[in-house]
């Protein structure tokens, strides 16, 4: 039947929506000139990670694939090959370093020290992938941001744990949804 729908699903929150729930969460307690720097480094922390994690899953999927050309019968070579920045890089993907990748920052999202655990992050990424050196801002542990603001971007980080950016593209229309 056409327009049904359940009483409980909800439309899905597109990436504007998402980022501007954001930068309305961090409005509050930084300068505008500030505070589109922070969501803008979350947004590209999470955009790289998931480009990461989607490229990563395409590969072990094909050297664990017997049918496949690339298939690796030994576990642990599959696991080395996995952790090899050039399988990334060769595809024009950012090779994002373990303590950098968006999994790290959702499970230490809640700690104190939230701050540091993304200029870390923006820190290895530089280091990894020298083309970016001096791009990425990382002044999230820093004293421009207080206590309340760490807070807020931690929650932020994990509202963003609902923008899958690679999982649901609608290039017609330019935009992303969350997935369902």
């Amino acid at each position: 039947m056409a327009g049904a729908r359940k009483a409980s699903s909800k439309p899905a929150k597109s990436l504007e929506a998402t980022l501007w729930a954001a930068a309305d969460k961090l409005r509050g307690n930084l300068e505008a000139s500030e505070y589109k720097h922070v969501v803008l480094g979350l947004v590209f922390l999470k955009y790289v990670s998931d480009a990461f994690t989607a490229r990563r899953l395409e590969l072990q999927a094909a050297l664990a694939d017997p049918a496949s050309d690339d298939h690796i019968p030994s576990q642990a070579r599959r696991k080395r090959i996995l952790e090899s920045r050039d399988e990334y890089t060769s595809h024009n993907v950012f090779w994002v370093p373990p303590r950098a990748r968006w999994e790290h920052l959702l499970d230490n999202a809640k700690q104190p020290g939230i701050g540091q655990y993304l200029d870390e992050a923006m820190d290895l990424i530089e280091h990894e992938n020298p083309r970016l050196k001096g791009v990425l801002p990382k002044y999230f542990g820093d004293e421009l941001l207080a206590v309340d603001d760490q807070v807020v971007a931690a929650s932020t980080v994990r509202e963003h744990e609902l923008l899958g950016l690679h999982e649901q593209p609608d290039p017609q229309h330019g935009s992303y949804t969350r997935p369902a």
